[in-house]
């Protein structure tokens, strides 16, 4: 009798085990590289060359050409087509968006 108790009760850890949990799968990178695509894109044209000019004005570190061609780039506001992450001209804008998108995304699901 103690031999068949066990018996079920290793069997049933097994099965146990084995079910997995009720969570949904984690997305792989290609389906976060989608959805941060698609998250890039609803952004307003310019948002990101207005950030990055900003940096370069705030690091007390940049040379005087450096700040000349970003309050340049501010006023010129060239930007009026939508971002797209597979645009060589956006690739390194998208690489910054998407390392942020993800441990965005880390942290929402924690």
């Amino acid at each position: 009798m103690k031999k068949t108790f066990v018996g079920i009760l290793v069997t049933a850890g097994l099965v146990l085990t084995s079910c997995g949990s009720n969570e949904p799968p984690a997305p792989s990178e290609a389906e976060l590289r989608a959805r941060a695509c698609e998250a890039f894109a609803t952004a307003t044209p310019g948002v990101y060359e207005t950030s990055e000019a900003m940096d370069i004005l705030a690091d007390p570190g940049s040379t005087t050409s450096q700040r000349r061609d970003a309050m340049s780039m501010m006023a010129d506001k060239k930007r009026t087509w939508p971002y797209d992450c597979d645009l060589p001209s956006d690739k390194a804008r998208f690489d910054k968006f998407f390392i942020d998108a993800k441990a965005k995304w880390a942290e929402s699901d924690k």
